[in-house]
């Protein structure tokens, strides 16, 4: 990772020195530091600006990560609670009125579209019938 030591006119500053943030040669961004003075970085600061952004980098990278697979996560959960309600919903159906699996996932989907509701929305409404009437 190589610092880019240069001017920036027009701002007041006679020099900026800047490190890109790479991870798996992916960018995430650049530390950037501004300078009134024309020697204010010397190879030694440089190079401890490469050493920050590197480490920035992987801990960017973590953060996102780890943001990525409890989004990941909560939809799994999600996806397995709203596979449950809906085995429910169809367990009633199959009861009720003596269906097979399939006919019964069938009247869910189809009741689902007229309706306009999400599937799940309409396996809770069965079960929340079938709880009240007992059956």
């Amino acid at each position: 990772m190589a610092a880019m030591v240069g001017g920036r006119a027009g701002a007041g500053l006679s020099l900026v020195s800047q490190c890109p943030l790479l991870a798996g040669g992916t960018a995430l961004g650049a530390v950037k530091v501004y300078s009134r003075q024309a020697d204010a970085f010397s190879d030694a600061s440089v190079r401890l600006m490469e050493l920050f952004a590197a480490q920035a980098a992987i801990f960017i990278s973590n953060a996102q990560a780890r943001e990525s697979a409890q989004q990941l996560s909560g939809t799994l959960r999600e996806a397995l609670s709203n596979r449950e309600v809906i085995a429910a919903g169809r367990g009633v159906l199959m009861e009720r009125h003596g269906i097979d699996e399939e006919t019964a996932m069938q009247q869910l989907m189809t009741e689902s579209r007229r309706a306009r509701k999400p599937l799940r929305e309409v396996s809770a409404a069965i079960v929340d019938s079938a709880l009240r009437t007992g059956g």
